[in-house]
């Protein structure tokens, strides 16, 4: 199933690319694998600082990836794990949405509000939400969902688009194709700058 999720997903360059199949054995046991593009740079979460990422870097980051879930929700599909991570179970509770955890309810919604916990992630260097190691579900979904705390370190660019990300209301939150054209985000140039650049006229 993930090989033919893959290759639906092949036209986008922001997915890493599935070049095929193969089953091996291993003491004994047969294991089936899938070839995948190389990803020389290893997963988000192992460029991410004590201390956060520069703004501009985050901004291509979430670029990228809300490029991704463009496609995959232009074709019918939700992620349901957005995280900087590249290990861990579907809906990993930190960057899960507060309908995920209340009603198990998994939407393009939810892959944006775990597009904004990715972002705030990578501007702070934190975990988004600081939860105790004994809380209770019900904790959980408390911090969750009610705090929506967004630091004062960060610009207003980067504070507007968590906040179009955590909107409590998964029917109001921001889709991702909207937040393509978010401020925060690098915008492609114009064409006329981009064919007089390539001309060198500047």
């Amino acid at each position: 199933m993930e090989k033919e999720l893959l290759h639906k997903f092949k036209s986008c360059p922001f997915i890493l690319r599935c070049f095929g199949d193969q089953i091996t054995t291993e003491n004994g046991r047969n294991l089936y694998n899938i070839i995948l593009e190389y990803a020389p740079g290893g997963s988000l979460a192992d460029k991410i600082l004590a201390k956060g990422l520069p703004e501009d870097v985050v901004s291509h980051h979430a670029k990228s990836i809300s490029t991704a879930l463009v496609h995959i929700h232009k074709l019918g599909y939700v992620h349901c794990d957005v995280k900087p991570h590249n290990q861990g179970f579907r809906g990993t509770v930190l960057y899960a949405a507060p309908e995920s955890i209340s009603r198990l309810e998994y939407s393009a919604a939810a892959d944006v509000w775990a597009l904004g916990c990715t972002v705030l992630n990578m501007l702070t260097g934190r975990a988004p939400w600081e939860i105790r190691k004994d809380a209770t579900a019900t904790d959980v979904l408390m911090m969750i969902g009610v705090s929506g705390e967004i630091p004062n370190v960060i610009s207003e660019e980067a504070k507007d688009f968590l906040r179009k990300c955590f909107v409590k209301n998964p029917a109001a939150r921001c889709r991702a194709e909207s937040l393509l054209r978010h401020p925060f985000l690098p915008q492609p140039l114009p064409f006329v700058v981009k064919a007089a650049l390539a001309f060198g006229w500047f």
